[in-house]
């Protein structure tokens, strides 16, 4: 898949995100935190990558390491209106297309008017 097909498909994902939890009574310019998922086929590679993500001040890194794949999170505290979130989120895809590894998405809990 291509770059920009990758960024669509993100683009889409993130939207349909967006939209369901608009239904959930989300309040999107809320600030949160939200963490991006990254995966990658061994610690070595999580590790290059959170280097990078790290060197470049993209956000705070974790890894945590499974039997057969490692997870990078980036967690960043931001909110989600459909700009910002579809930039952020398309920077990951990104990344992850750079170091021939998977992008997972994103979560961040729901917040609701106070």
């Amino acid at each position: 898949m291509n770059i920009t097909e990758i960024l669509l498909d993100t683009a889409k994902a993130d939207t349909d995100r967006l939209l369901a939890n608009d239904r959930k009574g989300d309040v999107i310019d809320q600030r949160r935190n939200v963490h991006f998922l990254l995966i990658a086929p061994d610690k070595e590679k999580a590790m290059r990558v959170a280097d990078f993500i790290d060197d470049n001040r993209y956000g705070q890194v974790s890894i945590e390491n499974d039997h057969d794949k490692s997870c990078i999170y980036v967690g960043i505290n931001m909110p989600i209106d459909q700009h910002i979130i579809c930039c952020v989120s398309g920077l990951m895809a990104c990344i992850a297309k750079t170091f021939e590894i998977e992008y997972g998405g994103w979560e961040s809990k729901i917040q609701r008017a106070t």
